[in-house]
Protein backbone atom coordinates (compact mmCIF):
# COMPACT_ATOMS: atom_id res chain seq x y z
CA UNK A 1 0.00 0.00 0.00
CA UNK A 2 2.94 2.29 0.64
CA UNK A 3 4.19 1.75 -2.92
CA UNK A 4 0.72 2.45 -4.28
CA UNK A 5 0.51 5.69 -2.31
CA UNK A 6 3.94 6.72 -3.60
CA UNK A 7 3.17 5.95 -7.24
CA UNK A 8 -0.28 7.55 -7.05
CA UNK A 9 1.45 10.89 -6.44
CA UNK A 10 3.98 10.31 -9.21
CA UNK A 11 1.42 9.29 -11.84
CA UNK A 12 -1.23 12.00 -11.47
CA UNK A 13 -2.70 12.19 -15.00
CA UNK A 14 -2.86 15.99 -15.22
CA UNK A 15 -0.71 17.47 -12.43
CA UNK A 16 -0.47 21.12 -11.45
CA UNK A 17 2.14 22.95 -13.51
CA UNK A 18 3.78 26.38 -13.62
CA UNK A 19 2.12 29.57 -14.79
CA UNK A 20 5.33 30.80 -16.45
CA UNK A 21 5.36 27.68 -18.65
CA UNK A 22 1.78 28.37 -19.66
CA UNK A 23 2.61 31.92 -20.70
CA UNK A 24 5.58 30.82 -22.80
CA UNK A 25 3.57 28.12 -24.56
CA UNK A 26 0.65 30.52 -25.10
CA UNK A 27 2.37 33.83 -25.87
CA UNK A 28 6.04 33.05 -26.43
CA UNK A 29 7.14 35.34 -23.59
CA UNK A 30 9.67 34.15 -21.03
CA UNK A 31 9.03 35.35 -17.51
CA UNK A 32 11.89 35.42 -15.04
CA UNK A 33 10.96 32.05 -13.49
CA UNK A 34 10.80 30.25 -16.85
CA UNK A 35 13.67 27.76 -16.88
CA UNK A 36 13.41 26.09 -20.25
CA UNK A 37 11.56 23.33 -22.04
CA UNK A 38 10.91 19.75 -21.09
CA UNK A 39 13.42 17.08 -22.12
CA UNK A 40 12.36 15.10 -25.20
CA UNK A 41 9.58 17.56 -26.10
CA UNK A 42 8.88 17.78 -29.82
CA UNK A 43 6.46 20.70 -29.50
CA UNK A 44 4.28 22.46 -26.95
CA UNK A 45 0.91 24.22 -26.82
CA UNK A 46 -2.17 25.04 -24.77
CA UNK A 47 -5.70 23.66 -24.57
CA UNK A 48 -9.01 25.43 -23.83
CA UNK A 49 -9.79 25.94 -20.17
CA UNK A 50 -12.18 23.87 -18.09
CA UNK A 51 -13.74 26.23 -15.59
CA UNK A 52 -10.94 27.96 -13.69
CA UNK A 53 -8.30 25.44 -14.82
CA UNK A 54 -6.08 26.30 -17.79
CA UNK A 55 -3.92 23.75 -19.57
CA UNK A 56 -0.61 23.50 -21.39
CA UNK A 57 1.11 20.46 -22.79
CA UNK A 58 4.25 19.13 -24.34
CA UNK A 59 4.31 16.39 -26.93
CA UNK A 60 6.88 13.64 -26.76
CA UNK A 61 7.30 10.46 -28.76
CA UNK A 62 4.98 8.12 -26.86
CA UNK A 63 2.43 10.51 -25.46
CA UNK A 64 1.28 13.99 -24.56
CA UNK A 65 1.87 15.37 -21.07
CA UNK A 66 -0.74 17.88 -19.91
CA UNK A 67 -0.45 20.24 -16.94
CA UNK A 68 -3.03 22.50 -15.35
CA UNK A 69 -2.68 25.95 -13.79
CA UNK A 70 -5.30 27.93 -11.90
CA UNK A 71 -6.75 31.19 -13.14
CA UNK A 72 -5.51 32.95 -10.00
CA UNK A 73 -1.91 31.95 -10.68
CA UNK A 74 -2.19 33.29 -14.22
CA UNK A 75 -3.77 36.55 -13.06
CA UNK A 76 -0.81 37.18 -10.75
CA UNK A 77 1.55 37.23 -13.73
CA UNK A 78 -0.67 38.86 -16.36
CA UNK A 79 0.71 42.37 -15.75
CA UNK A 80 4.27 41.09 -16.32
CA UNK A 81 3.10 39.38 -19.50
CA UNK A 82 1.53 42.60 -20.77
CA UNK A 83 4.86 44.39 -20.39
CA UNK A 84 6.65 41.77 -22.48
CA UNK A 85 4.13 41.62 -25.31
CA UNK A 86 5.32 44.96 -26.72
CA UNK A 87 8.95 43.80 -26.92
CA UNK A 88 10.20 41.74 -29.85
CA UNK A 89 11.75 38.48 -28.67
CA UNK A 90 15.41 38.32 -29.67
CA UNK A 91 16.66 35.33 -27.65
CA UNK A 92 15.53 32.28 -25.68
CA UNK A 93 16.85 30.58 -22.54
CA UNK A 94 16.93 27.19 -24.25
CA UNK A 95 16.63 25.77 -27.74
CA UNK A 96 14.12 22.96 -28.17
CA UNK A 97 13.22 22.87 -31.83
CA UNK A 98 10.56 24.26 -34.06
CA UNK A 99 8.23 25.45 -31.30
CA UNK A 100 10.73 27.77 -29.61
CA UNK A 101 12.11 29.33 -32.79
CA UNK A 102 12.22 33.09 -32.45
CA UNK A 103 9.80 33.52 -35.32
CA UNK A 104 7.35 31.11 -33.67
CA UNK A 105 7.69 32.83 -30.32
CA UNK A 106 7.08 36.24 -31.89
CA UNK A 107 4.06 34.91 -33.79
CA UNK A 108 2.53 33.78 -30.51
CA UNK A 109 3.51 37.10 -28.89
CA UNK A 110 1.78 39.14 -31.58
CA UNK A 111 -1.33 36.98 -31.34
CA UNK A 112 -1.49 37.62 -27.60
CA UNK A 113 -0.80 41.33 -28.14
CA UNK A 114 -3.77 41.50 -30.49
CA UNK A 115 -5.94 39.72 -27.91
CA UNK A 116 -4.83 42.19 -25.25
CA UNK A 117 -5.84 45.14 -27.42
CA UNK A 118 -9.16 43.51 -28.30
CA UNK A 119 -10.18 43.16 -24.63
CA UNK A 120 -8.75 46.58 -23.73
CA UNK A 121 -6.20 45.06 -21.32
CA UNK A 122 -8.83 43.40 -19.14
CA UNK A 123 -6.84 40.65 -17.45
CA UNK A 124 -9.56 38.04 -17.00
CA UNK A 125 -10.95 38.54 -20.49
CA UNK A 126 -7.42 38.38 -21.88
CA UNK A 127 -6.76 35.01 -20.22
CA UNK A 128 -10.04 33.62 -21.55
CA UNK A 129 -9.38 35.00 -25.03
CA UNK A 130 -5.97 33.29 -25.19
CA UNK A 131 -7.51 30.03 -24.02
CA UNK A 132 -10.31 30.23 -26.59
CA UNK A 133 -7.85 30.88 -29.40
CA UNK A 134 -6.44 27.39 -28.88
CA UNK A 135 -9.73 25.93 -30.13
CA UNK A 136 -9.18 27.34 -33.59
CA UNK A 137 -5.50 28.09 -34.10
CA UNK A 138 -3.23 25.26 -33.05
CA UNK A 139 -5.34 22.21 -32.20
CA UNK A 140 -7.16 19.89 -34.54
CA UNK A 141 -10.60 18.52 -33.70
CA UNK A 142 -9.10 15.11 -32.92
CA UNK A 143 -6.54 16.68 -30.55
CA UNK A 144 -9.30 18.54 -28.71
CA UNK A 145 -11.40 15.36 -28.50
CA UNK A 146 -8.47 13.37 -27.12
CA UNK A 147 -7.80 16.10 -24.56
CA UNK A 148 -11.46 16.03 -23.47
CA UNK A 149 -11.16 12.27 -22.97
CA UNK A 150 -7.91 12.69 -21.05
CA UNK A 151 -9.51 15.30 -18.78
CA UNK A 152 -12.61 13.16 -18.27
CA UNK A 153 -10.55 10.10 -17.34
CA UNK A 154 -8.31 12.14 -15.03
CA UNK A 155 -11.35 13.04 -12.95
CA UNK A 156 -11.77 9.31 -12.29
CA UNK A 157 -8.21 8.85 -11.14
CA UNK A 158 -9.40 8.28 -7.60
CA UNK A 159 -11.40 5.26 -8.87
CA UNK A 160 -8.18 3.83 -10.35
CA UNK A 161 -6.51 4.24 -6.95
CA UNK A 162 -9.39 2.48 -5.16
CA UNK A 163 -9.40 -0.35 -7.72
CA UNK A 164 -5.67 -1.02 -7.38
CA UNK A 165 -5.85 -0.68 -3.59
CA UNK A 166 -8.34 -3.56 -3.59
CA UNK A 167 -7.09 -5.75 -6.43
CA UNK A 168 -3.32 -5.72 -5.83
CA UNK A 169 -3.39 -6.75 -2.13
CA UNK A 170 -5.86 -9.56 -2.92
CA UNK A 171 -3.69 -10.80 -5.80
CA UNK A 172 -0.60 -10.59 -3.58
CA UNK A 173 -2.27 -12.49 -0.74
CA UNK A 174 -3.41 -15.26 -3.08
CA UNK A 175 -0.08 -15.55 -4.85
CA UNK A 176 2.40 -15.22 -1.99
CA UNK A 177 0.55 -15.55 1.29
CA UNK A 178 -1.39 -18.57 0.15
CA UNK A 179 -4.93 -17.46 0.79
CA UNK A 180 -7.56 -14.77 0.82
CA UNK A 181 -9.74 -13.70 3.73
CA UNK A 182 -7.82 -15.99 6.06
CA UNK A 183 -8.48 -19.18 4.10
CA UNK A 184 -5.04 -20.60 3.66
CA UNK A 185 -4.38 -22.49 0.44
CA UNK A 186 -1.64 -25.01 1.10
CA UNK A 187 -1.43 -26.11 -2.55
CA UNK A 188 1.42 -24.02 -3.86
CA UNK A 189 0.85 -25.50 -7.32
CA UNK A 190 -2.57 -23.83 -7.53
CA UNK A 191 -1.17 -20.48 -6.53
CA UNK A 192 1.76 -20.80 -8.91
CA UNK A 193 -0.52 -21.84 -11.78
CA UNK A 194 -3.33 -19.31 -11.43
CA UNK A 195 -1.43 -16.23 -10.25
CA UNK A 196 -0.33 -14.99 -13.72
CA UNK A 197 -3.84 -15.32 -15.15
CA UNK A 198 -5.27 -13.37 -12.22
CA UNK A 199 -2.64 -10.67 -12.67
CA UNK A 200 -3.51 -10.09 -16.33
CA UNK A 201 -7.29 -10.33 -15.95
CA UNK A 202 -7.68 -6.53 -15.44
CA UNK A 203 -5.65 -5.94 -18.61
CA UNK A 204 -7.89 -8.31 -20.58
CA UNK A 205 -10.92 -6.45 -19.20
CA UNK A 206 -9.72 -3.07 -20.46
CA UNK A 207 -7.47 -1.75 -17.72
CA UNK A 208 -4.22 -0.12 -18.95
CA UNK A 209 -4.95 -0.93 -22.63
CA UNK A 210 -1.61 0.61 -23.74
CA UNK A 211 0.38 -1.52 -21.31
CA UNK A 212 2.55 -3.09 -24.00
CA UNK A 213 2.80 -0.10 -26.32
CA UNK A 214 3.38 3.02 -24.20
CA UNK A 215 5.72 1.98 -21.44
CA UNK A 216 3.33 0.87 -18.73
CA UNK A 217 0.88 3.75 -18.90
CA UNK A 218 -2.77 3.83 -17.88
CA UNK A 219 -2.61 2.89 -14.23
CA UNK A 220 -0.58 3.42 -11.07
CA UNK A 221 1.37 0.48 -9.60
CA UNK A 222 -0.41 -2.20 -11.63
CA UNK A 223 1.42 -1.46 -14.92
CA UNK A 224 4.80 -1.97 -13.26
CA UNK A 225 3.82 -5.31 -11.71
CA UNK A 226 2.14 -6.47 -14.92
CA UNK A 227 5.19 -5.61 -17.02
CA UNK A 228 7.44 -7.54 -14.63
CA UNK A 229 5.00 -10.46 -14.59
CA UNK A 230 4.91 -10.57 -18.38
CA UNK A 231 8.63 -11.25 -18.81
CA UNK A 232 8.35 -15.08 -18.92
CA UNK A 233 5.36 -15.02 -21.31
CA UNK A 234 5.67 -12.02 -23.61
CA UNK A 235 8.01 -13.74 -26.06
CA UNK A 236 5.19 -15.85 -27.53
CA UNK A 237 2.89 -13.85 -29.86
CA UNK A 238 -0.90 -13.83 -29.96
CA UNK A 239 -2.60 -16.45 -32.13
CA UNK A 240 -5.96 -16.30 -33.88
CA UNK A 241 -7.71 -17.85 -30.87
CA UNK A 242 -6.28 -15.17 -28.56
CA UNK A 243 -7.45 -12.37 -30.82
CA UNK A 244 -10.95 -13.80 -31.15
CA UNK A 245 -11.18 -14.51 -27.42
CA UNK A 246 -10.01 -11.04 -26.39
CA UNK A 247 -12.35 -9.37 -28.89
CA UNK A 248 -15.27 -11.19 -27.26
CA UNK A 249 -14.44 -9.99 -23.76
CA UNK A 250 -16.16 -6.89 -22.36
CA UNK A 251 -13.87 -4.06 -21.25
CA UNK A 252 -15.58 -2.45 -18.27
CA UNK A 253 -12.27 -1.40 -16.70
CA UNK A 254 -11.41 0.85 -19.64
CA UNK A 255 -13.75 3.34 -17.98
CA UNK A 256 -11.24 3.96 -15.18
CA UNK A 257 -8.02 3.55 -17.16
CA UNK A 258 -5.94 6.65 -17.85
CA UNK A 259 -4.87 7.32 -21.45
CA UNK A 260 -1.48 8.61 -22.69
CA UNK A 261 -3.14 10.41 -25.64
CA UNK A 262 -1.75 11.44 -29.00
CA UNK A 263 1.29 9.26 -29.38
CA UNK A 264 3.54 10.21 -32.28
CA UNK A 265 4.38 6.52 -32.61
CA UNK A 266 3.35 3.24 -31.02
CA UNK A 267 6.03 0.69 -30.23
CA UNK A 268 4.16 -2.58 -29.86
CA UNK A 269 5.97 -4.99 -27.59
CA UNK A 270 3.44 -7.79 -27.98
CA UNK A 271 1.29 -9.02 -25.14
CA UNK A 272 0.64 -11.95 -22.86
CA UNK A 273 -1.24 -14.64 -24.78
CA UNK A 274 -4.26 -16.13 -22.93
CA UNK A 275 -3.48 -19.42 -24.66
CA UNK A 276 -0.05 -19.47 -23.07
CA UNK A 277 -1.45 -18.67 -19.64
CA UNK A 278 -4.02 -21.48 -19.86
CA UNK A 279 -1.33 -23.83 -21.16
CA UNK A 280 0.90 -22.78 -18.28
CA UNK A 281 -1.90 -23.59 -15.80
CA UNK A 282 -2.32 -27.04 -17.33
CA UNK A 283 1.41 -27.74 -17.30
CA UNK A 284 1.87 -26.65 -13.68
CA UNK A 285 -1.18 -28.52 -12.35
CA UNK A 286 -0.43 -31.59 -14.46
CA UNK A 287 3.19 -31.58 -13.41
CA UNK A 288 2.15 -31.22 -9.78
CA UNK A 289 -0.08 -34.30 -10.03
CA UNK A 290 2.67 -36.35 -11.59
CA UNK A 291 5.09 -35.31 -8.86
CA UNK A 292 2.56 -36.21 -6.17
CA UNK A 293 1.90 -39.59 -7.77
CA UNK A 294 5.62 -40.27 -7.97
CA UNK A 295 6.13 -39.34 -4.34
CA UNK A 296 3.16 -41.46 -3.28
CA UNK A 297 4.42 -44.49 -5.23
CA UNK A 298 7.91 -44.04 -3.83
CA UNK A 299 6.63 -43.88 -0.26
CA UNK A 300 4.69 -47.13 -0.69
CA UNK A 301 7.66 -48.96 -2.18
Amino acid sequence: MGLLAFFSQKRIPIPTGDAEDYWEFACGVELEAFDGYFPYAHWTGIFPNKGDWYFYYYQEHHGRHVYKVSKQSLLKQTEDVFKLLDVKIESSVQSMGRNDSLSGKNTRRLSCLKAKETVDSNKEEFIDAISNQSKNQENTASALDSFDLQWERSNRYWVSIVFEAIFLPLWWLFSFHGGVFGKYNSKISVRLAVSPLLLFTPFYLGYTPYLFSSGGSGGILYPLLAMLGSIPFIWIPYNSFDIGFLNMLPRPLAFISQVPSSQMAVSFFGGVSPTILFTYIGVVLGGSKLINKYRSAKSKA
